[in-house]
């Protein structure tokens, strides 16, 4: 929000300096910050268009000291590249989940697998999927959630006692 509010000022002074003076730099001063700002929402605006993802988990009930495997997908069916995606699923784990910025290619898809330690028994929530996106300069910004939360039980490590025999 701060940054819109700086290139809105900064911009302002250049059209009023550019207006009242009359000269040619600053004139090109105006149609290079029209042409920046507006570049930069095309791309933030067509970031998420056409785009697929999903993600899936290895097992819902675990023991502590397993791993928890997601498996993400990300299909870009547009014609157009996406420059910039961060990808993250919000979560309570001990450790967390960890997420990706990469970009794709037009016409591509990417998968990858994530690896969570268990390391402590409970109950925890894996929130719905997250990818954004943004223009390079930091002026405009989209979200998008995929898919629906889910929770994961984590029961104690289960570990064999030596001289106890069941009657």
């Amino acid at each position: 929000m701060l940054r819109r509010l700086e290139l809105l000022a900064v911009s302002s002074v250049v059209v009023v300096a550019a207006l009242s003076t009359g000269l040619p730099f600053l004139y090109y001063l105006v149609y290079l910050v029209l042409l920046v700002v507006g570049g930069s929402y095309l791309i933030t605006h067509v970031g998420l268009s056409d785009l697929e993802a999903g993600y899936a988990l290895n097992t819902l009930h675990a023991h502590v000291g397993d791993e928890l495997r997601l498996t993400y997908t990300l299909r870009n069916a547009s014609h157009l590249p996406k420059l910039w995606l961060e990808v993250h699923n919000p979560s309570n784990l001990p450790g967390g989940i960890p997420g990706r910025a990469l970009s794709l290619p037009s016409r591509t898809e990417r998968t990858w697998r994530v690896r969570a330690p268990l390391i402590r028994r409970g109950h925890y929530r894996i929130d719905p999927l997250v990818v954004r996106t943004g223009d390079p300069f930091g002026f405009f910004e989209a979200t998008a959630t995929v898919g629906t939360g889910v929770s994961v039980v984590v029961y104690p490590r289960v570990e064999p006692l030596p001289s106890w025999k069941l009657p």
